[in-house]
């Protein structure tokens, strides 16, 4: 594992010039949790669980067979 320093990671963001891409990043991983709060509040176990596989599917590698590479106590976290 690597550890940086905020100034080391300021300044390998800005020596990469990737500022924009991780600002729209941060944006996206903000509006996620809101959008997971709300399906947590509003949705029923199993709409959360099939929301999550969908999820995990849908990040794999274009042309991967669809698999959930989760355990079931992964899965049971994640749909709490």
């Amino acid at each position: 594992m690597t550890r940086l320093t905020t100034a080391q990671f300021k300044s390998f963001v800005q020596r990469r010039r990737c500022e924009a891409l991780l600002q729209r990043y941060i944006l996206s991983k903000i509006r996620q949790g809101g959008r997971r709060i709300w399906h947590a509040a509003n949705l029923q176990t199993e709409q959360r669980m099939a929301l999550l596989f969908l999820e995990v599917i849908g990040a794999a590698p274009v042309g991967a067979a669809p698999t959930v590479p989760m355990t079931q106590a992964q899965v049971a976290a994640s749909s709490a």
